[in-house]
């Protein structure tokens, strides 16, 4: 197999791994040709926790991945990055350009570091909210919560990876709505999701990552943006894309929240199948950058 055929789907969070529903949902990508490499990025699914979660970050993820290009013996590869994995793919790129053929980035996070960590609130109902809160604002949870802003090891020593892993499940199940379109058929909601993967860099006592568009300016690299109009995710994230990369399109899809390949998932993988196939895309559903009329997240 020629290692431009190699692709590396990168799942979102951080800590959110789905290596089950992912290798489903990708498994047809085979019958293309193409390699599919599916991951539990580490402190997530079935990989492996930290003993300090201060380790979590951005960089350690880059290089994890380049670990993983070069154990599959990829000369390059392509990137598809849903959410925080899109994030991941332009870290990636910013830093290995060259070895990345083709990037899809599906509903992705914000690339301003000064953005990083859109609320998903505001995609909940009133009742759901309080549902949520009322299991945030538990004591236990609430104290570690705390500590994690200021002291992570001594939050990790306090509560575990098993406590605050089965926790964060619970969390993750409760605000799953917001990653949808309203009365949207939920599916199956992963578990063994990893707490400190996706809490520590989002905390106060993280370093956020340096700004790496001015990098991906000089990529050139074809890339494909695909926004859904229930994405929580502010508009202008992914405009930030298609700005900070030369030959990257914008792709809109109705209906679908920022889980695309769960609300739409003919669509989707119709737009995938034929962009890493270097094929035209099968519709052109927006055009432009100006934020549609029906988009529901912020601007």
């Amino acid at each position: 197999m020629n290692a431009a055929h190699r692709i590396v789907v990168l799942h979102g969070g951080p800590g959110v791994a789905n290596l089950a529903g992912d290798t489903r949902y990708f498994r047809p990508l085979t019958n293309d040709g193409f390699d599919v490499y599916v991951y539990d990025q580490v402190g997530s699914g079935h990989s492996g926790r930290l003993t300090d979660p201060t380790h979590y970050t951005l960089d350690r993820d880059v290089a994890d991945l380049e670990a993983i290009r070069r154990t599959i013996g990829a000369r390059t590869v392509s990137l598809v990055g849903n959410s925080y994995g899109a994030l991941l793919a332009a870290a990636y790129m910013a830093r290995y350009g060259s070895q990345v053929s083709r990037a899809v980035f599906a509903s992705p996070t914000d690339l301003d570091p000064k953005q990083f960590g859109a609320s998903t609130f505001n995609r909940l109902s009133n009742s759901q909210l309080r549902g949520l809160f009322g299991r945030l604002i538990r004591p236990r949870t609430l104290l570690d919560y705390t500590l994690l802003q200021v002291n992570p090891r001594a939050a990790h020593n306090f509560a575990g990876d098993a406590e605050m892993d089965a926790r964060f499940d619970k969390i993750y199940r409760q605000s799953a709505p917001a990653l949808h379109c309203k009365k949207a058929s939920l599916g199956t909601v992963p578990t063994g999701l990893g707490f400190y993967a996706n809490a520590f860099p989002q905390s106060a006592a993280a370093k956020r990552h340096g700004d790496f568009r001015p990098a991906l300016r000089r990529v050139a690299t074809p890339a494909l943006v695909i926004k859904g109009s229930c994405d929580y995710v502010s508009w202008s994230s992914g405009v930030g894309y298609v700005r900070a990369l030369p030959h990257a399109t914008l792709e809109y899809v109705h209906n679908a929240g920022n889980d695309l390949y769960h609300d739409q998932p003919a669509t989707v993988l119709g737009l995938i199948r034929a962009f890493l196939g270097g094929r035209q895309l099968p519709q052109q559903l927006y055009s432009g950058t100006a934020k549609p009329s029906d988009y529901q997240g912020p601007k």
